[in-house]
C-alpha cells in the first residue's frame, strides 16, 4: 500500500482523533478546461494503476486524463502533517513530539523556547496519524450543500449553533482564500473528495 502526506489544520486534525472528520475536499489543479456544465459522473471515472482517473475535456476537443493526487481506495494510506515541535537532547532530535494541535504551549528546553514547526515540514516519522483512503470522487465545492451528511464527516464542531453550510463556506474560505489560491466558496471549483477513516 502506498503512502502519501496530507496537510491538516490543528481544528481538523482534531477534528479526525475525536472521530468526527471523515471526509476532506482538496481543489482540482489544475482546474479542468470546458467541465463548467459536465456532471462529474459524466467525465468518464477509471480505475487504473494509481488511479482513480478522471477523463477532462481539454481545451484541442480531446480528453485529459488526471490522477487522484491522494491516491486510490484501499490501495493508500494519508500521514497526517500538522505544527509540531521536537524536544532537543544532546543536540539531537529526540522522539518527544509535540503537537500544537493538542493546544499545549511550545515546550520549552532548559532555557530554550522551542518554536512551532510548521505542518509542512513535518517529517514521516513525527505524523501521530495515518488515514486509510475508503473513498475518491469528484463534485462542485458547493455541492456539499445537497449533503448535510458530508459536512458533518468535514469536521463540523458539535457545539456549532449556525447552519451547517455557514460553518463549510466560512471554512472553505479561510483555508483557500487566506493561501491567496483564489478558488473561494463564490468561485464553486472542482475538488477531490476524499473519504478516509483512520489507523489505530
Amino acid at each position: 500500500m502506498s503512502e502519501k502526506p496530507i496537510i491538516f489544520s490543528g481544528p481538523m486534525v482534531r477534528a479526525i482523533l475525536d472521530g468526527r472528520k471523515t471526509m476532506t475536499r482538496r481543489i482540482v489543479k489544475p482546474q479542468p478546461f470546458g467541465c463548467v456544465s459536465v456532471v462529474p459522473d459524466l467525465c468518464g471515472w477509471r480505475r487504473v494503476r494509481g488511479g482513480p482517473d478522471c477523463n477532462w475535456p481539454s481545451t484541442d476537443g480531446g480528453q485529459e486524463v488526471w490522477r487522484c493526487p491522494y491516491g486510490a481506495p484501499n490501495e493508500t494510506r494519508l500521514w497526517v502533517r500538522e505544527a509540531w515541535a521536537a524536544h532537543l537532547c544532546d543536540g539531537r532530535e529526540d522522539e518527544e513530539i509535540h503537537y500544537r494541535a493538542d493546544g499545549e504551549s511550545c515546550p520549552v528546553d532548559g532555557t530554550m523556547i522551542r518554536r512551532w514547526r510548521p505542518s509542512i515540514y513535518m517529517p514521516r516519522w513525527a505524523s501521530r496519524i495515518t488515514l486509510e483512503v475508503t473513498g475518491v470522487r469528484v463534485e462542485r465545492a458547493q455541492d456539499i450543500t445537497r449533503k448535510p451528511q458530508d459536512i458533518a464527516a468535514e469536521g463540523m464542531p458539535l457545539d456549532w449553533q449556525g447552519g451547517d453550510i455557514q460553518w463549510f463556506s466560512g471554512l472553505w474560505d479561510k483555508i483557500n482564500l487566506h493561501r491567496g489560491c483564489g478558488y473561494s466558496w463564490a468561485v464553486n471549483p472542482w475538488v477531490w473528495v476524499v473519504d478516509f477513516q483512520r489507523e489505530e
